[in-house]
């Protein structure tokens, strides 16, 4: 009995000793994996053979179809995708300064929905103009934008009972809900009181908790590193960057709440205890959009606003933005959670001539910034579209029709620090 129980023992012993010498070998292949992909997240993806991004859209139809095609991704007649495995980048602003606004929301989607079917993706990164009108700003709706989202909802409200080519019209496809403040939502209410009545469906659509702001939020980032590039609206700061890969999730998260119309409601029942001078009960009604925008939709050093590394500081070195701001992109990229970050492209700051490159090609920092916004809507410039091509290996290439750009220069200057 002895002889078995010692054979017994020895047995467990030596499968204890595989189980531990495999869980250290998983732990040493896990390990190696973290090395690799030191950021696992939502906002890193992989390399693809093929990147494309696309500036600032700004309600202009026309010209997201000519920055689609110029892409080599859209047949516009077939109304199809061909890009096969591409995976493209739009960087933000679809909305404001022009009237197709729903029509532009609906090819994106459509875009999207076939490029994943062909093993490629479009991906969407919110701009300030999106977090301008969540908060219920309408500076810079167009008339036939407003138009265009009254009749939208007028018509749509009972889409399944239209017929199909009036549906698609009408971009039926994305009315969802109707529209209307909620019960306790009386600065909604205020504000709508305050609009043309035919202002008012764009408005409820596009503010926090609206059916435009809520997709938005489930098909939009704030920013993504594909491969060895950073894709943001505006810019990023070291101190964001710096706050590691959980950090820059909240961020993005933050917004995405945010925009869903989710608020802080102790935080809700300060503020309006303190506005009207007596306890409000429970539930409180929400905080203005404006009052509970998180930080990162609202700070000038965030990624929907920053242009620290897109306009020159000076014209010392021309429209460069020279040796010290070069030597900060350098920095900013190298604290990123993800290792090998070679470039920054960024929207929002309009370039009159086209794509610029700086930085990397100065010999001033390791690291590039490439600005792809370049005013091609007709609410700013009407320039001629441009696309940003960047092939695996790090081939960078400015698409770009052979037709001269066409510069509004009052248009520009008009357009600069909005």
């Amino acid at each position: 009995m002895v002889f078995q129980y010692s054979c017994r023992r020895i047995q467990y012993l030596v499968l204890l000793l595989v189980f531990l010498a495999s869980t250290q070998s998983e732990s040493v292949t896990s390990l190696e994996a973290d090395e690799e992909n030191e950021c696992s997240s939502p906002l890193v993806l992989p390399e693809p053979d093929r990147l494309v991004a696309i500036g600032d859209i700004h309600g202009d139809l026309g010209k997201l179809k000519d920055a689609l095609e110029l892409a080599q991704v859209w047949d516009t007649s077939r109304d199809e995708w061909i890009g096969g495995e591409t995976v493209v980048v739009q960087l933000g602003d679809q909305v404001d300064r022009g009237d197709y606004e729903l029509e532009v929301t609906a090819l994106l989607r459509k875009v999207a929905a076939q490029a994943r079917a062909a093993g490629g993706a479009l991906h969407i990164l919110l701009g300030n103009h999106e977090i301008l009108c969540a908060a219920g700003d309408v500076r810079y709706a167009t008339p036939g934008a407003i138009d265009k989202f009254d009749a939208w909802n007028r018509t749509c409200s009972n889409k399944d009972e239209l017929p199909p080519d009036v549906a698609d019209k009408h971009s039926c496809e994305l009315w969802s809900e109707p529209l209307e403040c909620a019960a306790l939502d009386g600065y909604c209410k205020q504000s709508l009181s305050k609009l043309p009545a035919s202002h008012h469906s764009r408005f409820l659509a596009m503010r926090v908790g609206g059916p435009f702001a809520k997709l938005w939020a489930e098909e939009r980032h704030s920013l993504l590193v594909i491969g060895d590039t950073l894709f943001v609206h505006g810019g990023i700061s070291i101190d964001d960057v710096s706050r590691g890969c959980s950090g820059l999730l909240e961020l993005d998260q933050s917004v995405k709440g945010w925009l869903r119309g989710e608020y802080d409601t102790q935080a809700a029942k300060e503020f309006w205890s303190a506005v009207m001078g007596s306890d409000v009960g429970d539930p409180p009604p929400p905080l203005p959009p404006q009052y509970s925008m998180p930080p990162a939709a609202s700070d000038e050093n965030g990624p929907f606003w920053n242009r620290q590394l897109a306009l020159p500081q000076d014209s010392t070195y021309g429209n460069s933005i020279g040796p010290s701001m070069c030597a900060l992109l350098d920095q900013t990229l190298q604290s990123l959670p993800v290792h090998g970050v070679k470039r920054l492209v960024v929207g929002h700051t309009v370039q009159p001539m086209g794509i610029v490159q700086d930085c990397g090609s100065s010999g001033w920092s390791e690291a590039s910034i490439f600005k792809v916004d370049v005013g091609m809507s007709k609410g700013l410039l009407g320039n001629n579209a441009q696309v940003l091509e960047i092939l695996k290996g790090g081939v960078v290439t400015v698409l770009k029709s052979s037709e001269p750009q066409v510069v509004g220069l009052d248009s520009f200057v008009h357009h600069i620090g909005l």
